[in-house]
């Protein structure tokens, strides 16, 4: 395993050859899994990674990936489990890297089991690596990062932080309670007035070789439950979220799912995972015997970032683009509704102003649906304000149902009605009332052909309808 010379020591302050210096990153669990994609995507930006695992075979695995994506990376075995490992780690990444900008908590164990069948050691050592692991290396990472007044701590949480499923209740119950303390903690640092940033990231059922490892009970091979992300995608969320101060992000529309639906149908998942819960995290697949798990010890061999499950992970989120831009998208909706509005109030104000310059028929209609001539209507005649053309509009006076629908249409003349209202009489100059009611809509355009309205004297047909939202303002 290769480790950086003691004389390439990165000074906190400046580099030999006078650029600022990158970045300097912890991650937790990073031999294998989510911990090995994320030393990658930072690697792929120039960072120096620190590397914490007990993996004598995943942390040479992933200093080769670090160096070959273009990053620095120092190894150092550490179980998190242990405080004062975790505190040696730090000192040495900082005088071998320089002062740390992000820490990363991401290494859990995990035991697949009904709950009584758990022993309490089990249950002590699943919370003193996915509880108290994160407790020790925060309080690391903040040691150092508040007298500075700087950096960033990233909680690698879960959906099951806020919905727990069965067969994993210590490890639930452990990730509840990372999710406690870091809330406690962010207000304290508030309120001490501090700009570290500590934020949480929760993640769906994500595509890792821990299910290779864990240690079951169960019949069958453990799986994620589905559907399934590749680690890479957590890997890109966490490296976006390290650089923007958001308090705590969901990967994964399962991850929100679960977030919300907990806050609102507690009670009706708890019946719903009763009977999906125990299928849904077992394959069809049976246990090998004597298989082995890293509860205690790591097992030999480089694992990668990637599990068993690729042919049904998803190498993209599209909610989890969406929340990345939510103020950009937000933005752009508002913006586009703005405009839809501001449009709508000048067409309003357009057709007000035709209706005004052009004073002209006005109906009141039953349905957006107006009745050719067909014999049984009766003709209103009025003289326009054009002189030497008189306006004919027929209607039908009786609700009878038909192809073209029902309608009933009022006829007046001679500019613009005021206080014009669904359910008033217009009448024409003789005062005999013609037709009631209006119900179109503002904005509304009906075509009209020479059957329906006409022009005498010109031949010309009414081809249009304007409906305002008092009436309709007829123009040829």
């Amino acid at each position: 395993m290769r480790h950086l010379p003691a004389n390439e020591a990165v000074n906190p302050e400046h580099r030999a050859d006078g650029r600022r210096p990158t970045e300097v990153v912890v991650v937790t669990g990073a031999s294998a899994g989510v911990g090995r994609a994320i030393a990658r995507e930072f690697a792929r930006h120039g960072a120096s990674v620190g590397l914490l695992a007990r993996s004598r075979d995943g942390l040479a695995g992933a200093t080769e990936d670090v160096e070959r994506l273009g990053g620095r990376a120092l190894a150092v075995i550490t179980d998190v489990s242990d405080d004062r490992q975790v505190e040696a780690a730090a000192e040495r990444i900082e005088r071998e890297l320089g002062p740390i900008d992000i820490w990363v908590n991401n290494a859990m164990v995990s035991v697949l089991s009904p709950a009584l069948q758990m022993t309490p050691a089990e249950y002590r050592r699943v919370t003193e690596v996915t509880y108290l692991g994160y407790v020790y290396g925060t309080l690391t990472a903040l040691r150092r990062m508040v007298p500075r007044d700087r950096g960033v701590v990233v909680q690698i949480g879960s959906a099951l932080a806020y919905r727990s499923i069965p067969l994993q209740s210590a490890y639930c119950a452990a990730k509840h309670a990372v999710q406690g303390f870091t809330e406690s903690l962010r207000s304290e640092l508030i309120h001490d007035g501090s700009r570290v940033h500590l934020t949480s990231v929760q993640l769906p059922a994500v595509n890792t070789p821990q299910f290779s490892w864990i240690r079951t009970r169960m019949p069958r091979h453990p799986q994620p439950v589905p559907p399934i992300y590749q680690p890479e995608v957590i890997a890109r969320a966490v490296y976006w979220t390290a650089h923007h101060r958001r308090r705590e992000f969901s990967v994964g529309l399962p991850t929100v799912k679960a977030i919300i639906g907990d806050k609102f149908i507690p009670g009706w998942l708890d019946y719903y995972l009763a009977c999906i819960g125990y299928e849904s995290q077992q394959t069809q697949e049976p246990i090998q015997a004597g298989r082995r798990d890293n509860l205690y010890a790591p097992l030999p061999g480089d694992y990668g970032a990637r599990g068993e499950f690729s042919r049904w992970a998803l190498d993209f989120s599209v909610q989890t683009w969406i929340n990345r831009y939510r103020g950009w998208l937000a933005l752009g909706g508002l913006s586009l509704a703005a405009w839809l509005w501001q449009g709508l109030r000048g067409l309003r104000g357009d057709l007000r102003e035709l209706c005004v310059r052009k004073p002209g028929l006005f109906l009141a209609v039953h349905s957006t649906s107006l009745w050719p001539d067909d014999g049984s209507a009766r003709c209103a005649h009025a003289d326009g304000d054009v002189p030497g053309i008189s306006h004919r509009l027929c209607c039908n006076r009786h609700r009878q149902a038909s192809a073209h629908g029902r309608g009933r249409v009022a006829l007046a003349h001679q500019g613009r009605p005021r206080g014009f209202a669904p359910g008033s009489t217009l009448v024409q100059g003789d005062g005999d009332p013609v037709c009631r009611r209006s119900r179109f809509r503002h904005g509304a355009v009906v075509r009209t052909g020479p059957s329906l309205a006409e022009i005498h004297g010109t031949g010309r047909p009414l081809d249009r309808a304007f409906v305002r939202t008092r009436g309709v303002c007829l123009f040829h």
